[in-house]
């Protein structure tokens, strides 16, 4: 262990080795450019939502056992690289911010005072699992709000990012996070669950984005006590003032957003409130074939990762000294969730329809009229038009397209040769033929009308298709 009062620097061209090792700095914690910082052990890795405990206090005076590289001080600074672990069996990194920081930034150039793990600091750091403390968990003396602002993970450095804080404060994603298969979990607790054990927030907002639809990140989880929010500034604000808002009925209210604007692309979502889960539908297209919901952009919930989950492991403990205790399988108060879901055969639900994919909701937690996916309650059939149900929307056809490649190798299925990404229902007629791009230009989150092509590289109709409803000509 190394520690000081005050500042704590390694000087340039020094490296500083061990099996394991506690770095702790009631000022900056400084590591110079050449010098280096690096663990050679192997100690257990975070299962969501659990991360094991790094520092056990030792019994009759003994010193306390350490079992990773832990960083921890009031602000940082890394010029130099971190490592943990051995090449080929990286070991995890835990940073824990000391003292009272206004603020806890991940990410970007700086934020306002208090503690930031910029991106060029980020860029220092090796290792399985980066976990990132925002004070000393629920009931501690202090924690703080934390941002994550823009970060571009290189996942042959860095598998998985855990970010937490307590439920009293709120995490925030205000950037564009990027990643390709990195894991990512906002809201954890320590295991086992005891006093300063819990790192989940009050509250998520994500008005930034967590990977895009070319790049996906690997797994999502976003944890939190009471809210989780996603949309604009202005939205999120009225969401949080008003228990019936509606987002459905109110998303087109609030501007800003890229038409089709995806807030989380990733392999797989899972997200866990005791309050609200509501986000903003950022499609505002109404035409029949189009994609009229948007937002999220994953792969379709599985029994092993719902997508509303009722986190079984944290069910009925206290977590931290406040004392409040876990009920996720109780389910949350309510959810608006829009996106496209992609099955594991590769076909995309974009519509109304996605309310009838299975594994929406964990086996935990009991249905509700209050739970509703593409603007339709989880269960119900909105897109049959019925004598009750005269005014049900139409769809259009189910495009079979592929998107990019899940990057997780545990799916079961080989994509199609045709590489592409999430895209929006595309009414066509039961011809087949190969969609091409127009110009070669690439697909993008913002609107995909205008890119395709059909067989004879012109943006001409089928045969018996609706022109109205068919891409444009060059």
């Amino acid at each position: 262990m190394l520690a000081n009062d005050n500042n704590l620097s390694i000087g340039s061209n020094v490296q500083v080795t061990g099996v394991t090792m506690d770095l702790v700095s009631f000022g900056t914690l400084s590591v110079a450019s050449g010098a280096t910082v690096n663990t050679t052990g192997s100690s257990t890795g975070p299962t969501w939502p659990e991360v094991p405990q790094t520092v056990v206090a030792g019994s009759g005076g003994a010193a306390p056992t350490i079992t990773s590289l832990n960083l921890a001080a009031e602000n940082i600074n890394l010029a130099g690289s971190v490592t943990s672990g051995k090449s080929g069996a990286r070991d995890d990194i835990y940073i824990q911010a000391l003292g009272a920081p206004s603020l806890v930034t991940v990410g970007g150039t700086s934020g306002p005072a208090g503690f930031d793990l910029t991106s060029s600091s980020f860029g220092e750091l090796t290792g399985r699992t980066i976990v990132v403390e925002a004070g000393y968990g629920e009931g501690g003396a202090h924690n703080a709000n934390l941002q994550l602002a823009s970060l571009a993970i290189d996942p042959s450095a860095v598998q998985s990012l855990w970010l937490g804080t307590s439920s009293g404060q709120t995490i925030s994603v205000t950037g564009a996070v990027t990643g390709p298969g990195v894991n990512l979990e906002l809201g954890f607790a320590v295991d086992p669950v005891a006093v300063l054990g819990g790192y989940i927030p009050g509250e998520i907002d994500i008005t930034g984005s967590l990977g895009t639809t070319l790049n996906p990140m690997g797994s999502v989880g976003l944890l939190a006590r009471n809210n989780i929010f996603m949309g604009t500034s202005g939205f999120i604000t009225a969401a949080e003032g008003d228990s019936t808002f509606d987002a459905v009925t109110q998303s087109k209210d609030y501007t800003g957003l890229a038409q089709g604007y995806v807030f989380v692309a990733a392999n797989t979502l899972e997200l866990a409130a005791q309050g609200r889960i509501i986000q903003q539908n950022t499609s505002t297209l109404t035409g029949v074939g189009q994609q009229q919901f948007a937002g999220l952009a994953i792969n379709a919930p599985t029994a092993q990762t719902p997508l509303i989950s009722a986190v079984a492991a944290l069910q009925g403990q206290t977590i931290g000294t406040e004392g409040w205790t876990a009920n996720y399988a109780a389910g949350p108060t309510k959810i608006d969730v829009f996106g496209v879901l992609r099955q594991s055969n590769a076909t995309l639900v974009s519509g109304v329809d996605a309310a009838l994919l299975p594994n929406l909701l964990d086996t935990g937690i009991a249905t509700s009229n209050a739970y509703r996916i593409n603007s339709c309650i989880f269960g119900t059939d909105c897109g049959v038009t019925t004598p009750t149900n005269p005014l049900a929307p139409y769809q259009g056809t189910k495009d079979q397209l592929s998107f990019q490649p899940p990057l997780d190798p545990s799916n079961d299925y080989t994509p199609p040769p045709t590489v592409t990404t999430f895209v929006s229902n595309i009414v066509i007629s039961d011809t087949t033929f190969v969609d091409t791009l127009k110009n070669g230009a690439p697909v993008t989150e913002s609107g995909n009308g205008d890119l395709w092509n059909g067989p004879s590289g012109q943006g001409s109709c089928p045969p018996g298709a609706d022109p109205t409803k068919c891409p444009p000509s060059n």
